[in-house]
């Protein structure tokens, strides 16, 4: 077999990724076209416990949420910010980035609502598009995590065709946990969190959780480091 290989910066170890299925023919590589998808950049978190805001925050000279949107760009349609700081952000971005305002009110104790409440107005707004702007796929990305790597991310989307339509979420895993801020759903997402939003909870791991296990399905050799994600000053080296 065939094997993709990708030497991962920051000393991390090369891992090698086999091909998707209908790539590799008999008389060479046949390559379709991946499933659409776009971006949806996290940037709404008070970042309480870090003190500071961590979309602010440089990692080798670089704000970590032009980073993000950086490596998303590469392996995207198209990519949106989704805040309510959009002010605080444009000047950081690319001009190929689009700001996406979150006006998701705050809970009834005066904080922000947490991801899955953003992410769930985006993707039921995106789901109104005229089929051909509706995106098929989207890849939720927290602006937090230094060792985010496009080759990996990429070879995810590669698999989104050939994944089966039963398969909402397609998700790294660590241990027991999923790895949602890291991760590709599909845009009928939308319905089943505003039904789970519906009953009081928030949890995207509870979400994810009461699934069948038919609808979900996580990418095959997942480097952890690129998935740390910083939390408090402790967390950076």
């Amino acid at each position: 077999m065939v094997m993709v290989c990708n030497a991962l910066p920051f000393s991390r170890p090369s891992f090698c990724y086999p091909p998707i299925l209908g790539e590799i023919t008999g008389t060479g590589m046949s390559l379709s076209a991946p499933a659409s998808a776009v971006a949806l950049v996290l940037a709404g978190g008070e970042s309480r416990r870090m003190g500071t805001d961590k979309a602010l925050m440089p990692w080798h000279g670089e704000p970590l949420l032009q980073r993000t949107c950086r490596v998303a760009l590469t392996c995207t349609d198209t990519v949106y910010v989704v805040t309510p700081w959009g002010e605080r952000y444009r000047s950081l971005l690319s001009p190929m980035v689009q700001i996406w305002p979150d006006a998701t009110p705050p809970t009834p104790a005066g904080r922000r609502p947490g991801p899955l409440v953003a992410l769930a107005s985006v993707v039921m707004a995106l789901a109104t598009h005229p089929p051909a702007r509706s995106p098929q796929w989207v890849l939720a990305l927290a602006c937090d995590m230094p060792h985010l790597d496009q080759v990996p991310l990429s070879h995810w989307r590669s698999h989104l065709a050939h994944l089966p339509p039963s398969v909402l979420a397609y998700v790294p895993r660590r241990g027991k946990y999923w790895e949602p801020l890291c991760g590709f759903y599909r845009l009928a997402c939308g319905v089943s969190w505003q039904a789970y939003l519906a009953t009081g909870q928030r949890s995207f791991q509870g979400w994810l959780n009461q699934l069948p296990p038919s609808a979900t399905a996580a990418p095959p050799d997942v480097d952890p480091t690129g998935l740390i994600n910083l939390n408090a000053p402790e967390d950076i080296p």
